[in-house]
C-alpha cells in the first residue's frame, strides 16, 4: 500500500513537472478558393478572404489553450480587399495569433500576382487584438483622403504586436493622411518590426504621410527595415521610445521625425550613431531599382555590411527571404544579400514560425 501510495505521488509530480504547451490551430485562406465548403480546414476548403477567416474563428484562445496560425495565398492572382479588421479573439503571450503569406515573392519584392490585402482610402489591416504577428503579407493602399496600410487599434495589457518581413506600398496623391504602418494612443503598446519593406507615403511636401508612425506606443523597436520615398520615413510623436536600428531611409522630406534612437542606418540626413548615407549621395548605389520596388541592396554600397550585429537581440537571424544574416556586421535594411548573390533564399515558413 505504501509503495502504491508513493508511486501515485511521484506520478502526480512529474505530471505537475511537465511543462504545458499551447496547441497550434492551423486555418487557410486562398482568395481563388472554390472548394464550396469554406471552413479554412485545408487548401482545398480555404476561406476566401482573411475577413471570412477572423469573423468564423475568431475565439478565446487562453480558454482554448491554443495559438492561432492561418497562411493565405492567392492561387489565382485574386487581391485580399479591406478594410480587413482583426477582433473578437482573446489571447495573451503564449496564446496569440499567427498570419503569415504563404506564397509571399522568394524575391523580396512585391508580386500583385500574390497574396496581398488591397484597400483604398481607409485602413487595410487593422489589428485590434493585443497579441498578433504578422509575417510576409503584402499590403498595396490606394491614398487620396485618409488610408493606412497595418494599424494598431486596441486597447489592453499588456499589447504585444510583432510585423516581420511585410511589404507596405503606398499609392498617394492629393492631402490627406496615409501612413504604412501606425495606430492609436495606447500606452501599453509595444511593437517590434523587422525586415520590413514601406514606401510610396509622400503626396508633395504635405507631412501628414509617414513610413513608420509611433504615436504613443509604449516601446517600438524597428530593425533592418527599408523605408523609402515617404513624407516622414519614422515618426514618434510625444510618448513612449522608438528605436531604429540598420534601417536604410531615403528619399523622404524628413527620414526622422521626433525623439527617436537612430543607430546603424543608412539615411540623408545622417541621423544617429554609426550613420550612413548613400553612397556619393545617390540611392541608385544602395537599391537595385528603388523605383519599381526592389530594394535589394547593390554590391559595393554603404548598406552592405555596415549594420550592427543582431540588434534586436535573438528576435529573429533571417532576412525578408530567409536569407540567414551570418556576418558580424549585418547589412542594413531589410536584406542579407545583395542582389547578385547566388542564394536568394527560400520560404521556409516552418522554420519561421519555429524560430
Amino acid at each position: 500500500m505504501i509503495k502504491k501510495l508513493l508511486m501515485k505521488r511521484l506520478l502526480l509530480v512529474l505530471l505537475l513537472c511537465v511543462p504545458c504547451y499551447s496547441a497550434q490551430v492551423i486555418r487557410y485562406v486562398d482568395t481563388d478558393a472554390t472548394g464550396g465548403t469554406y471552413n479554412g480546414e485545408s487548401w482545398g476548403t480555404a476561406y476566401q478572404s482573411l475577413a471570412a477567416w477572423g469573423a468564423a474563428e475568431g475565439t478565446n484562445l487562453v480558454s482554448d489553450g491554443n495559438y492561432h496560425t492561418v497562411y493565405c495565398r492567392a492561387s489565382g492572382g485574386t487581391a485580399d480587399t479591406g478594410p480587413i479588421l482583426i477582433s473578437g479573439w482573446t489571447t495573451d503571450a503564449t496564446h496569440y495569433i499567427e498570419i503569415i503569406g504563404f506564397d509571399f515573392p522568394a524575391t523580396g519584392i512585391l508580386d500583385e500576382t500574390a497574396y496581398r490585402i488591397t484597400a483604398t482610402n481607409t485602413s487595410a489591416l487593422t489589428l485590434g487584438e493585443e497579441n498578433v504577428r504578422i509575417s510576409n503579407i503584402q499590403i498595396i493602399v490606394t491614398c487620396t483622403a485618409t488610408a493606412y496600410g497595418i494599424a494598431v487599434s486596441i486597447t489592453g495589457s499588456p499589447i504585444d504586436v510583432r510585423i516581420d518581413s511585410c511589404i507596405v506600398k503606398g499609392i498617394c496623391s492629393g492631402s490627406g493622411t496615409g501612413m504604412g504602418i501606425s495606430g492609436g494612443t495606447d500606452t501599453d503598446v509595444v511593437i517590434k518590426i523587422s525586415n520590413t519593406v514601406v514606401y510610396g507615403f509622400i503626396s508633395g511636401a504635405d507631412t501628414e504621410f509617414r513610413g513608420i508612425y509611433s504615436p504613443a506606443w509604449v516601446t517600438a523597436d524597428i530593425y533592418n527595415c527599408t523605408i523609402y520615398n515617404c513624407g516622414y520615413g519614422v515618426t514618434r510623436a510625444s510618448f513612449g521610445t522608438t528605436t531604429v536600428k540598420n534601417c536604410a531611409i531615403g528619399t523622404c522630406n524628413d527620414d526622422i521625425n521626433g525623439t527617436v534612437t537612430v543607430d546603424y542606418c543608412c539615411t540623408d540626413d545622417g541621423d544617429g550613431n554609426h550613420a550612413q548615407d548613400a553612397l556619393s549621395g545617390d540611392w541608385d548605389n544602395e537599391f537595385t531599382d528603388a523605383n519599381n520596388g526592389n530594394f535589394t541592396p547593390v554590391v559595393g554600397g554603404n548598406i552592405i555590411g555596415n549594420g550592427v550585429n543582431d540588434p534586436g537581440s535573438g528576435l529573429y537571424s533571417v532576412d525578408i527571404i530567409d536569407v540567414p544574416y551570418v556576418t558580424d556586421a549585418w547589412n542594413i535594411g531589410a536584406y542579407a544579400s545583395d542582389g547578385s548573390a547566388a542564394d536568394t533564399g527560400t520560404t521556409n515558413w516552418w522554420w519561421r514560425r519555429r524560430h
